[in-house]
């Protein structure tokens, strides 16, 4: 857009075509040559990657000017739109000039670089790409000066020029051996003429002539930007989170963007519940992130408040703590700042009284001998805390308590100079669906990350796992003492799940709000998925090999795996099933219940022989019963085996699916759908799995239409797994996921297909480009769903999934 005053515009509306065919004209006919003789002043060039070199911050590139193919260093890494660089798109090769390996893209990425020096060297700064032929938007900030925006945030990158020369900026800084790139550019005026057209005329075409897809966007965002939620600001109710100890149970929930409400129960006399506001958001995806913002100077916060169950907030041991980013720590008294249930807090004027005391950045205590202000002009976090009523604070250890709900209720949250950032637009739906497991965000406000993922497109269905180690009601032995506060099971054995309550209080604030936000963003279909999996079960429920080992994971602390043959799992799962569809049902979702990872276990990273898991004492207690006879004792998964005695273990994990899915096929559950999630790489894979693992596990008596009404696949060890003999990418098994549902009698628009997931970041760049293939292709092969796993890997590695090459993205983010 090239703005001349406050009401007159001239538009190219992003598209080249559309300006090339209906918007010439509107356009004085000096514009174009000034805008060419200024870019070609600046050295700016265009161009398209032929190469990328990822281990020497470098791409080769082919000018568009003169087809000649220049090296152009990298302005940053991992920053802005630069970072698509890193997910190859097309086949890796090698570069015998460099003797390096570099990618070489499958399709166009068009670019923009800029040659650092005067003389004839070719030294070339890649500034940014693009996915479309030209430059599109010229933003001069004022009349002289002009701006080359980035498409997708004009925050992260761009380049300046006028009367002071060219200016290159970005999010981080240029290394230094670039320097700062300077030359003399001639100011000249933009429109000399009357001939132009007003902002509403030119809006007016626009709409006339573009395509009805980016009408309705167009239609979208100023819709958008009419409301006054389109806004991140300091203290919003749904940007809040909650953290806690272990021991206690907590969740955040918003009806509104002025409230919140904290939830949870208390377990010990220690528990200790953080209401946090981080000056940096911990979502770090950029299109649903709130950024930073540590100065709060100038800043007034006001809310009402209303608790039960814990220490009024006016209580004198209750403190606000602040830290700051250069490392002081500082605690201030709340009920300095309550009158009669109502909080004012001036941040310009927050002090340390006379003997309060303060954590420098060295770590030392410092106490304070007069009033002191509190520098709030760097802050990285505000913690307000919830306590039990007979809360006794203690770093060393922990004394449980008889269980103990409660509430804290904030309402009418009004903040003076609370700006942050505008919100994007969301984006329009897409094909592919979301999974998320409640462990991994059950400490963000339902209100935020539904609202957050509809803007990246997820709509219609969710997969939410409801975790191993969250949603659970559980209890200890009143005046029992933890002494071990590390994460482990010495820590969390001194607990144990109540098998009389299906979920815990936080859990069901959270599940409801979570429905009901979902049903507002566009999300009808939430999937409740449960498992066999639990860190704090009984000890009896527990699978176990021969030698009495646990069944476990390979999580820090590792979860168990329950029996199938103990009646009282099922028994309890079923409750908890219920519980859920209760939950969704009440917000007008339609019951869909979902059985994973349902499996006998085999202790394949931890046991020497990799035992199976097949003798806790109700399994070899109904073996008995029914054989009359000890079930035999298999020291190895790699043994000889009675075919009989394995098949019969998996008749009970059978079983045991048969009860789960009697809980959503009850009659008051109208159109209750029953699905199983199927992982073939830990059962069919015959490079891995050891034939009577294969055998016991491979559940046909599940995995039929008579059984589920859609069948789940996900494969991902088979998409990002690395061969133990080759060391190697081996996906050799992957397109076997693809004819197991058809071997199984399921069509494909039975089937969903489940792509992910990414466990370590610094495999982020190679697995999203396999996972997204791999999806793409379960689409193209008819998968009625296809589903990414998950949500948390998403948002951590700064995905937009949906959008190949992000052409609606570049129109929309501003």
């Amino acid at each position: 857009m090239v703005k001349t005053s406050d009401n007159v515009n001239v538009t190219d509306a992003k598209m080249k075509e559309v300006l090339r065919q209906q918007f010439s004209p509107l356009i004085h006919e000096a514009v174009a040559p000034m805008v060419k003789q200024a870019v070609d002043d600046a050295k700016i060039r265009t161009g398209v990657v032929t190469k990328f070199y990822p281990y020497l911050d470098k791409a080769e590139v082919q000018l568009d000017a003169n087809k000649v193919k220049v090296i152009c260093r990298l302005a940053h890494r991992y920053v802005g739109a630069l970072i698509d660089f890193y997910t190859p798109v097309g086949e890796d090769s090698f570069c015998e000039k460099f003797k390096e390996p570099c990618i070489i893209p499958r399709e166009p990425l068009h670019c923009l670089v800029v040659k650092i020096h005067e003389d004839d060297s070719d030294d070339y700064l890649l500034v940014d790409y693009l996915l479309s032929d030209e430059i599109v938007g010229f933003a001069p900030p004022g009349q002289g000066a002009m701006r080359i925006t980035n498409f997708r945030a004009s925050y992260e990158d761009y380049i300046e020029f006028g009367g002071d020369g060219l200016k290159i900026q970005t999010k981080k800084p240029i290394e230094s051996t670039y320097g700062e790139y300077e030359e003399d550019i001639k100011k000249f005026d933009y429109v000399s003429s009357d001939d132009v057209y007003s902002k509403e005329e030119v809006d007016n075409k626009i709409n006339d002539e573009l395509n009805v897809s980016y009408a309705n966007l167009l239609e979208i965002t100023e819709n958008y930007k009419e409301t006054n939620d389109n806004v991140y600001s300091l203290f919003r109710g749904d940007c809040w989170t909650v953290n806690n100890n272990y021991e206690s149970s907590a969740a955040i929930t918003s009806e509104t963007l002025s409230d919140f409400t904290i939830t949870g129960t208390f377990r010990t006399k220690n528990d200790l519940i953080g209401i946090y506001w981080n000056s940096e958001d911990p979502i770090t995806h950029p299109y649903i992130s709130y950024g930073n913002r540590s100065d709060y100077r100038g800043v007034t916060l006001e809310f009402d408040y209303n608790m039960t169950g814990c220490k009024d907030f006016s209580n004198n041991i209750i403190s606000i703590t602040l830290r700051a980013n250069t490392g002081e720590t500082y605690y201030v008294q709340m009920n300095r700042f309550i009158d009669n249930g109502h909080v004012t807090i001036d941040f310009s004027n927050l002090t340390l009284l006379n003997g309060n005391t303060y954590i420098n950045a060295n770590g030392e205590p410092v106490t304070v001998s007069e009033e002191t202000p509190i520098d709030v002009s760097n802050l990285k976090s505000i913690m307000f805390v919830i306590v039990p009523n007979n809360y006794v604070e203690n770093n060393s250890q922990y004394t449980i308590m008889a269980n103990e709900d409660f509430t804290c209720e904030i309402s009418n949250i009004n903040v003076t100079n609370a700006y942050i950032c505008n919100e994007h637009i969301p984006l329009e739906p897409h094909k592919y669906r979301l999974c998320e497991g409640y462990d991994d965000f059950y400490n963000f406000n339902p209100k935020r990350i539904c609202r957050e993922m509809r803007k990246l497109g997820y709509v219609e269905w969710l997969d939410l796992y409801i975790g191993a180690s969250h949603y659970y009601e559980k209890s200890g032995t009143p005046n029992d003492v933890i002494t071990d506060l590390g994460f482990n099971h010495n820590r969390t054995e001194k607990m144990v799940l109540d098998k009389t309550i299906p979920l815990n209080k936080a859990f069901i604030a959270w599940l409801d709000c979570y429905a009901r936000e979902l049903k507002a963003n566009g999300t009808d279909k939430l999937i409740i998925s449960v498992s066999m999996e639990n860190l704090q079960c009984p000890t009896t429920w527990r699978q176990k090999d021969k030698d009495g080992n646990y069944a476990i994971t390979g999580w820090v602390p590792s979860t168990f795996f329950y029996s199938p043959c103990h009646e009282e799992p099922l028994a309890y799962m079923q409750s908890v099933s219920e519980a859920c569809l209760d939950i969704v049902v009440d917000n007008d979702m339609q019951p869909i219940l979902q059985l994973g990872e349902a499996w006998w276990w085999w202790n394949e990273n931890n046991r020497p022989n990799q035992p199976p898991c097949f003798y806790d004492l109700a399994t070899k207690n109904k073996y008995q019963t029914e054989f009359e006879e000890n079930i035999p004792e298999y020291a190895s998964s790699w043994s000889d085996f009675n075919p009989v005695t394995i098949d019969w273990l998996n008749q009970q994990i059978v079983n045991y699916s048969w009860g789960i899915r009697s809980v959503v096929k009850q009659a008051k559950y109208e159109n209750g759908l029953y699905m199983a999630l199927f992982f073939p790489p830990s059962v069919l894979d015959k490079d891995r799995v050891p034939k009577m693992m294969q055998r016991v596990n491979y559940l046909s008596g599940i995995y039929s239409q008579k059984q589920l009404d859609v069948l789940q696949i996900e494969d991902y060890d088979w998409v990002t797994g690395i061969s133990e003999e080759t060391k190697e990418r081996d996906r050799s098994h992957h397109p076997e996921a693809y004819e197991i549902g058809k071997k199984l009698g399921f069509p494909t628009g039975k089937q969903h297909y489940f792509g992910g997931f990414v466990l370590d970041p610094k495999d982020a760049t190679e697995f999203w480009r396999l996972i997204k293939k791999s999806m793409d292709d379960a689409i193209s092969k008819g998968f009625a769903e296809v589903f990414v796993w998950a949500g948390s890997q998403v948002r951590r590695d700064q995905k937009i999934i949906g959008y190949d090459g992000y052409e609606l993205v570049q129109r929309l983010i501003k």
